[in-house]
């Protein structure tokens, strides 16, 4: 039987091609083996062994100059100046509405109108009135005149032994009523003409007039509405003299309001331009103080300019009160400023040191100590 062996078999059978381990290669082996375990124990014994209990650590920072400013955050709403609330002085149904939000108008322009039937009707009613009262002072002259005659020929008559004397007395009276009713006609004639004016007045307020130059901000009212000037005067229009020019009404806490004056500079960002900054100063802090949710604050009021007709009324902002502003100033970073030693139980925490042993005096209460390590 024959059987074929391939040269691979012969070779793997004899040894042949494979690397022979000589006994260099068995000592280096265990050499580099006894260098690892070397390098790992002189590593943990640099590295891991554990340091003193209450060892002091210390962390450093460079101290810079540079200007140094002291801010106030507060936030308010935009507002615009000149602001002016045009109402209906009067009751009525709206026949005609003459502007739209954010048309320009002149002052005296016409805004809307009301119907003004029934306060004609109330106009003709009162001049109707003025007549009769006019006509009752000319009954009642006539009337005192025809007493005063009475009066006078009575005393003749009784001069005269022809009359007794209560028919005097009778005439004296008359002439007094009459007086009376003389005085009385005459203030109610007064009376209504005051209610004709009245009447007239109120016709002419059936006309809604702007009072100023300026743009509509707001429009309350539509055609055919009904407006009751009752208690309240109810508005119609909001316009503003110009929006080139804002205001800024924020909110100053009570612990701020001593830092803040007339003149500072401030800025301010608005929701709708998050990337931008504007810019605006101090105009006045009201006195009065507000109070919200047991909050007390003080109003600020900040000018804004607008020419660029990008802020609106209403937008609500953030501002940045600058109350001091120092030039080249040293400058610490606020970690040196927290300070504490550390005390019998271990230190303070991460940073905490001894301070140097040439400053051990005690501070004052609310005091604290800074250590530069250069002059510059």
């Amino acid at each position: 039987m024959k059987v074929e062996t391939s040269t691979e078999e012969v070779a793997r059978t004899l040894g042949v091609g494979r690397p022979r381990r000589t006994m260099f290669w068995r000592v280096g082996r265990w050499l580099l083996l006894a260098l690892g375990v070397v390098v790992i124990v002189a590593a943990l014994l640099r590295f891991g062994r554990p340091g003193p209990k209450n060892a002091t650590r210390y962390v450093t920072a460079d101290v810079s100059r540079g200007d140094l400013r002291v801010t106030i955050t507060a936030t308010g709403t935009l507002s615009a100046l000149g602001a002016v609330e045009v109402g209906s002085e009067v009751s009525g149904r709206v026949l005609n509405v003459y502007v739209d939000y954010n048309q320009r108008v002149t002052k005296g322009q016409l805004l809307a109108e009301l119907d003004p039937v029934q306060l004609r009707a109330e106009a003709s009613q009162a001049t109707a009135q003025l007549a009769a009262n006019q006509a009752a002072i000319k009954t009642a002259d006539a009337t005192f005149r025809e007493t005063t005659q009475a009066l006078e020929r009575a005393q003749s008559q009784a001069k005269a032994g022809l009359i007794a004397t209560k028919d005097v007395e009778s005439a004296q009276a008359a002439h007094a009523r009459a007086e009376a009713s003389v005085a009385s006609a005459r203030a109610s004639a007064d009376l209504a003409q005051a209610n004709v004016s009245s009447a007239k007045w109120k016709l002419t307020k059936a006309k809604i007039i702007s009072p100023i130059d300026g743009v509509v901000l707001s429009r309350s009212v539509e055609p055919g509405q009904t407006v009751a000037a009752t208690f309240q005067t109810p508005v119609l229009f909001k316009l503003a003299t110009d929006l080139s020019a804002l205001e800024l009404a924020v909110q100053v806490d009570e612990s701020d309001v001593g830092r803040i004056k007339e003149d500072l500079t401030a800025e301010f960002r608005v929701d709708a331009y998050p990337e931008r900054v504007f810019s605006s100063r101090v105009k006045s802090v009201r006195n009065e103080a507000k109070t919200s949710s047991n909050v007390v604050y003080y109003e600020a009021i900040l000018t804004v300019d607008n020419t660029e007709r990008a802020l609106r009324p209403g937008m609500t902002a953030t501002a940045t009160i600058t109350s001091e502003m120092h030039k080249e100033a040293l400058r610490v970073p606020n970690a040196a400023l927290r300070f504490e030693p550390p005390t019998a139980s271990g230190p303070a925490g991460p940073g905490a040191g001894s301070p140097p042993a040439a400053a051990t005096a005690p501070l004052a209460k609310g005091k604290k100590r800074i250590y530069l390590l250069a002059a510059d």
